[in-house]
């Protein structure tokens, strides 16, 4: 799966004299992307909710299931109802993409936390794939255009109700600045996670977006 570094940038480098921090926007291309199982467990759901709601005669304990389904929010697990500029008619369910309704910019992202010098953590925060379900950690090779870091990662699920969000934490020494370098190059670094892997790069040619992932290479290296 691939992803793009873009705007705009969630938290601007932070350094307290001791670690540094910064969080940036990340896109998935926006193309189609099937429901996880649970998502489709969610939907069924909000409809069973929804039609319980609308179809039931007036009274406390319709009351009951509507405040139950106005508290289902399903855009929190990666799904959207209905694509920018189509007809109510026309929307249906999907996991989330770029041109959804609803898909709010920001939802995912790319955070890096370092100890400038001695480690850097990069944590990717993503809706979570059907196929994150039964990864807890690993070890692999984060793979550069012209190196490759050796990597710990760990599977950490968002705590979100029924936890469809993942945030995947990959570990490394001071070296793993370097993937830093190779975004500002405008190279992809590709991160194992099971037997697959996410690729990122940077999305735009925005000048601004650069430098602060210049400056993130600067304090962490």
């Amino acid at each position: 799966m691939k992803f793009f570094v873009t705007t705009p940038v969630l938290q601007k480098m932070k350094f307290d004299g001791i670690e540094g921090r910064a969080e940036f926007t990340i896109l998935p291309p926006d193309v189609q992307r099937p429901l996880t199982q649970h998502q489709e467990e969610l939907i069924a759901k909000y409809r069973l909710l929804n039609d319980g709601c609308q179809g039931a005669y007036p009274g406390p304990e319709t009351d009951k299931v509507c405040e139950q389904r106005d508290k289902v929010n399903l855009s929190k697990f990666g799904i959207c109802f209905g694509m920018k500029e189509q007809t109510l008619a026309d929307s249906q369910w999907h996991a989330c993409r770029v041109s959804s309704y609803g898909y709010e910019i920001g939802s995912e992202s790319f955070r890096v936390t370092c100890r400038p010098g001695e480690s850097i953590t990069v944590s990717l925060g993503i809706f979570a794939l059907e196929d994150l379900t039964a990864v807890a950690k690993g070890h692999g090779v984060v793979k550069l255009r012209k190196s490759e870091l050796s990597s710990t990662y760990s599977v950490i699920k968002v705590p979100m109700d029924d936890g469809d969000r993942a945030s995947i934490n990959y570990d490394f020494d001071a070296t793993g600045a370097n993937l830093l370098r190779d975004l500002y190059d405008g190279r992809s670094a590709k991160f194992p996670i099971g037997s697959g892997s996410i690729s990122v790069s940077i999305g735009s040619g925005n000048d601004a977006l650069r430098d602060e992932i210049a400056h993130a290479y600067s304090v962490c290296k």
